[in-house]
């Protein structure tokens, strides 16, 4: 599944904290504590405390289990809704037991620290992980993508929260292999991608889906290599630049094929040059498609 269609079925889940903050508040107003004494009780600054009850932070999950104990609580009333991940992770045990739902999953993460979500990448089963990847750490999420592709997996969801180093090598990885490299393109650098197109077109695959991509000059070196391996280059046209266009089409009109379609792109004084290795190469009957492309004088010539 690509990384667009995931984080269009992926629901935005976040707690109150505004709720949270109250209940914690009364909880310990209850037991006659200061924001201090808890803060002491819990091993945090006075300033932690004091941002829970604002609503302006959340516990870590680390912390809810004492946290709800020292409050005479539950972690589920503490924070207003039952999650079966967030009460094992909060007394350290292990959830690959647990049947989590992805808002559970979620949720878990946003309250955990990193090495916690690392914990629960290594627990949690496949169709869940990419819940995880928003929250792990960039080395982590690094080595979790290099782990998947050495199984096989697809990682285009990793893909937009990797560095582009790490793109790029797994981009070129996919090229190598003769793997799709289409879900790559918005993240991989345009060099690197440059590169892994080259090895796609020797493997004589489409590369038009990487093109919107490169810049004027990766494109022009796809399109000439292109070109001379005898494969269909309309779809470089909007991209290239009109000279190597013009180098490229030459090189098609050498093989026999129509140029019809690249005409449109090339400056007047290109379509003439062309016109005449048409001819060349396949005499009058071959000027057919430049007509609409040829002014008056070099019609009557």
């Amino acid at each position: 599944m690509m990384p667009t269609e995931k984080a269009a079925e992926r629901k935005i889940v976040m707690f109150d904290t505004m709720k949270i903050g109250r209940r914690i508040a009364e909880l310990r107003k209850q037991k006659n504590l200061t924001q201090p004494e808890l803060a002491d009780a819990m091993g945090v600054s006075f300033q932690a405390v004091s941002n829970w009850e604002r609503g302006n932070s959340m516990p870590d999950i680390s912390k809810l289990a004492d946290l709800s104990e020292m409050l005479g609580t539950t972690i589920d009333d503490l924070l207003g809704k039952k999650n079966p991940v967030i009460e094992k992770l909060a007394k350290n045990e292990s959830i690959e037991t647990v049947k989590a739902s992805r808002e559970e999953i979620t949720e878990a993460a946003i309250i955990a620290k990193p090495r916690t979500v690392e914990k629960m990448a290594e627990e949690t089963d496949d169709e869940n992980l990419s819940e995880l990847l928003p929250f792990l750490g960039r080395d982590y999420l690094s080595r979790l993508a290099d782990k998947e592709y050495a199984k096989g997996e697809d990682v285009t969801e990793f893909l937009p929260f990797l560095s582009t180093e790490d793109v790029d090598k797994l981009v070129m990885r996919a090229a190598a292999d003769g793997a799709d490299i289409e879900g790559f393109a918005p993240f991989a650098s345009t060099e690197k991608l440059t590169q892994a197109a080259l090895e796609y077109i020797k493997t004589g695959k489409d590369p038009s889906d990487l093109l919107p991509f490169l810049t004027t000059e990766g494109v022009d070196e796809l399109l000439l290599h292109a070109a001379k391996k005898g494969a269909d280059i309309e779809e470089f046209a909007p991209f290239a630049s009109a000279k190597k266009l013009a180098e490229a089409a030459l090189e098609y009109i050498k093989t026999g094929k129509d140029p019809s379609d690249l005409l449109p792109f090339l400056n007047g004084k290109d379509v003439n040059a062309l016109a005449n290795k048409a001819i060349e190469v396949g005499g009058m009957k071959a000027l057919k498609p430049f007509f609409p492309f040829l002014d008056e004088d070099d019609e009557a010539e």
